[in-house]
């Protein structure tokens, strides 16, 4: 699985981030997570936000993360 994270997607301060499997060399989304940026003002709330939706993809759907594409953005570094 790969988490793709597209920055600046719009002027409303939100974040997309996306979950893709792949399957016999096709891509396709299983999981959004759209994150308000303007009320992450608490340190390590990002972090959070990201950890526990990957967990939760995990326990409920049993989705393993092989591996994650990020930019040089520590909070997404440290979710994963």
């Amino acid at each position: 699985m790969l988490i793709q994270i597209i920055d600046n997607t719009n002027s409303k301060h939100l974040e997309l981030y996306t979950i893709f499997g792949e399957y016999n060399n096709v891509g396709f989304p299983l999981s959004y997570c759209l994150l308000l940026t303007v009320a992450a003002t608490k340190i390590g709330k990002r972090t959070k936000v990201l950890t526990t939706w990957g967990t939760v993809l995990h326990e409920k759907y049993g989705v393993i993360l092989h591996f994650v594409h990020v930019n040089k953005d520590m909070a997404k570094i440290r979710s994963c």
